[in-house]
């Protein structure tokens, strides 16, 4: 792992990008590893989890946190439709929808 940062960085700094040392995390998939990582001699901070385009990871490669996230999220929603559907059944009478406009003809 730690031959991999020290690639990354050769190659970062050759495009004129720099590692931001305090904002670097990184998370360990499967691995069994314990040595720290670090960046110009400044430990890496090690995290159980990871957010990369809106899906969680943790360490073990797995996403059940991230579907527990998004079940959670649909269910919040949900509820606040319910609200508005309850509103709206009492308003027009018990029906969902409210009743078609009668149109006269021109």
């Amino acid at each position: 792992m730690q031959e991999k940062t020290n690639e990354l960085v050769a190659i970062s700094s050759r495009m004129g990008l720099n590692i931001h040392k305090c904002k670097t995390k990184f998370l360990k998939v499967n691995s069994a590893s314990m040595e720290p990582v670090k960046l110009e001699r400044n430990e890496i901070e090690e995290v159980d989890t990871f957010t990369y385009l809106g899906s969680i990871i943790d360490k073990h490669g797995c996403t059940v946190v991230h579907v527990k996230v998004r079940i959670g999220k649909g269910r919040g929603i949900f509820i606040q439709l319910k609200n508005i559907w309850s509103c709206m059944e009492q308003r027009h009478g018990g029906q969902l929808t409210p009743p078609p406009r009668k149109y006269r003809p021109l």
